[in-house]
């Protein structure tokens, strides 16, 4: 199939790969929210097992599988390269990418600024800047992750990044074709790479491999199509192994599953799930990425902790599975209801109209 084909019969596809990576990312930052303060749950118990299996293992896939739809994207129509296109592209994500950058982190830090003011005054203030890391606020100085101080928009920030490396990165592919894809993998595996948290390889990898498949005109997994039962077959045997194993001791096993499993969603986005979710659905993966991460989650799960208090490593999972799409229902509505009644609101939030 060719890129031009491709790209008339799969948007729909991507839109929904979209949301369920976004649906992946809230179950990823779910992991320990069903617990109980009171609870003392070993890390080997089966309810944080199964928390480990859902938030860490399949979820896994989702953030590479953003940043291989973002390289795929932002290269179409880009087979030959035209530093017109390369500033209009730029022009169109300082709207996409940085403004809802911006825009969230700055009501993440009114969150936290607001009630250190009322409590402790300019003290309280400070106090919150030293915390994120002053001047790399919007960069780097969150105490939890090497992240802005909305932690969830660190894929925003390498996303403006890698957008900026975009001519390298075509000359790149069009002289080597996959090789440079290969050789980030290598990178990460080996960790031959000059930063771990902030624009890794393996995220660079994963944008430069739906890089080269628009820019050499492929269909998306185009190359890997023919393979498709094998793909299936090392996709769940990678799965196993990095299961049984932790990710240091399977780090191989482990690059193996995050690939093929985008690669065998994208098959069945082609097959199978492009018309179980409507348009309006589906469109709201950011606005769910994003969202999720703003007080919402903690306070659903600090909902369900005192409306089904009960202990256990049962109730844990129970409350566990209800978070996610409790969360997630509560920001479809807000989608729908901004896009319907405060468009210009959600253009804000998101960079884009609807």
């Amino acid at each position: 199939m060719t890129l031009s084909s491709e790209r008339i019969s799969h948007h729909s596809s991507i839109d929904h790969l979209r949301f369920i990576f976004a649906v992946l990312v809230v179950f990823i930052h779910a992991y320990g929210h069903g617990v109980l303060p009171g609870d003392v749950l070993a890390g080997e118990c089966v309810a944080m097992e199964v928390q480990q299996f859902f938030s860490h293992i399949l979820s896994a896939i989702a953030v590479p599988g953003f940043f291989l739809i973002s390289g795929y994207l932002y290269f179409s129509k880009m087979q030959r390269w035209s530093w017109e296109q390369y500033v209009q592209k730029t022009r169109q994500r300082s709207i996409t990418i940085l403004m809802p950058f911006l825009v969230w982190n700055t009501l993440k830090l009114m969150t936290l600024l607001l009630p250190a003011w009322v409590h402790n005054g300019w003290e309280g203030v400070v106090s919150v800047f030293d915390t994120y890391g002053g001047w790399r606020i919007f960069w780097d100085g969150n105490p939890h992750y090497p992240a802005p101080v909305l932690l969830a928009t660190w894929f925003l920030r390498d996303l403006m990044v890698f957008c900026l490396m975009a001519p390298l990165i075509h000359l790149l592919v069009r002289y080597a074709s996959f090789l440079p894809f290969v050789l980030l993998m290598v990178c990460d595996l080996f960790e031959w790479w000059p930063v771990q948290q902030v624009c890794s390889a393996h995220h660079l990898a994963f944008f430069v491999f739906g890089a080269t498949c628009s820019i050499r005109g492929k269909a998306l997994f185009g190359v890997l199509s023919e393979y498709r039962m094998a793909s299936y077959l090392l996709g769940t045997l990678s799965l196993v192994v990095v299961t049984c194993f932790p990710c240091s001791e399977a780090m191989l096993f482990y690059l193996f599953f995050a690939t093929l499993a985008v690669c065998n969603l994208v098959f069945q986005a082609q097959s199978r799930i492009e018309h179980i979710l409507p348009p309006r659905y589906t469109q709201a993966s950011m606005f769910i990425y994003l969202g999720h991460s703003l007080l919402l989650l903690s306070g659903v799960a600090w909902m369900l902790n005192r409306l089904l208090p009960m202990s256990g490593e049962g109730w844990t999972l129970v409350r566990y599975f209800l978070i996610p799409p409790i969360t997630i229902g509560i920001l479809l509505f807000l989608f729908s209801f901004l896009r319907n009644r405060f468009p210009h609101i959600l253009y804000m939030l998101l960079g884009r109209k609807y």
